[in-house]
């Protein structure tokens, strides 16, 4: 079963070396890279052409940075492969991995998604560090439709080698069966969007996985190969609790104004345009008593996030279709309650 492994870069030439080496030494062999560079200033275009010069794969440059969203789609668009595997620029593979996504797909056909464990990996100076600490063990979602890394933040020796079946998985190295992306993809203006492309980067896996869910496929993480990622807007830790207003905002002080802006407003659009409950259900008013107490923490901490409602709602119309389509798609909003904690 043929893998197309879809790579999108930008200013990434610290981390390149390492995710190209590991994807030369994957142990699965029908398999072929297709590189997207976002617009890189630095030497990622240099090192991406030195490697296909001994490498089967592709490359497509953008002069300017498309974001995750529409970077990811044009790869994928033009890609016919059963199995899509979506790949950050920061991660190492585990020389197994994609073989080991593969036999887990081949084996569940009502898997839409599938991803191995995440652990962290840093840098020392210039030497990386490898460590036994859970980047991410697919993802939580709770009544307030808050969404989190599963075992953030803890050691990998909690988890056992086995599959764990769950809500989502974040498409850091996430494996996608075709066809499920066919099946929840969103066709606005005539172009086919598998991860929402109003979103630009964060938070469209979450809205991703929630689509798969609700259409029917399940979600896994097959715990004994690793991927080991860099993550340079790191989340919380994982908790168990739907409600963490005040330590979501302080875990958030150290990004960047933009990614602040960009990951309250993904939000706002995942709810606006995917939320699969009625008004007035427990799901609805949990979620509005997050949204309202993230609201007025956002206005006396970070007010300047909430000038992000304005583009919210120039965009009203594009959600409103997305929302008409998913309704379309015979969804089951029970799927999305049985995840939710």
């Amino acid at each position: 079963m043929k893998v197309d492994i879809v790579l999108v870069t930008w200013n990434g030439e610290k981390f390149l070396p390492y995710v190209l080496s590991s994807l030369a030494q994957q142990t699965y062999k029908d398999k072929e890279v297709h590189i997207l560079d976002n617009g890189s200033k630095d030497n990622s275009l240099s090192l991406i052409r030195n490697w296909l010069g001994s490498h089967s794969g592709t490359l497509r440059e953008s002069a300017t940075n498309l974001g995750f969203a529409i970077g990811y789609n044009e790869l994928i668009r033009s890609l016919t492969g059963n199995y899509v595997l979506v790949l950050n620029q920061d991660v190492i593979l585990d020389n197994n991995y994609v073989q080991k996504l593969v036999e887990y797909l081949e084996s569940k056909h009502i898997c839409g998604s599938v991803s191995g464990l995440l652990r962290r990996m840093n840098f020392k100076d210039t030497q990386l560090i490898l460590s036994d600490i859970i980047d991410s063990a697919g993802l939580n979602i709770y009544t307030s439709h808050r969404v989190v890394e599963r075992n953030r933040g803890l050691k990998a020796d909690i988890v056992n080698k086995t599959i764990d079946n769950v809500f989502g998985v974040p498409a850091t190295a996430a494996m996608f069966r075709r066809q499920a992306l066919e099946a929840t993809a969103i066709n606005r203006f005539n172009k086919i969007e598998y991860f929402d492309e109003t979103f630009f980067a964060y938070k469209e896996d979450v809205d991703l996985a929630y689509r798969l869910q609700l259409c029917g496929w399940d979600s896994a993480v097959v715990n004994d190969v690793c991927a080991y990622h860099y993550r340079s807007v790191r989340g919380q830790e994982s908790e168990m609790t739907g409600f963490g207003n005040i330590k979501t905002i302080k875990n958030r002080k150290t990004h960047s104004r933009a990614v602040k802006k960009f990951s309250y407003r993904n939000h706002l659009l995942f709810l606006f345009s995917s939320f699969a409950f009625s008004a007035f259900s427990k799901e609805w008013f949990y979620t509005i008593f997050y949204e309202f107490g993230k609201f007025f923490v956002l206005l006396v901490i970070q007010p300047y996030v909430l000038v992000v409602w304005f583009d919210v709602f120039k965009k009203s119309k594009m959600l409103k279709l997305k929302k008409k389509q998913i309704t379309g798609m015979n969804i089951d909003a029970r799927r999305i309650k049985s995840w939710l904690l």
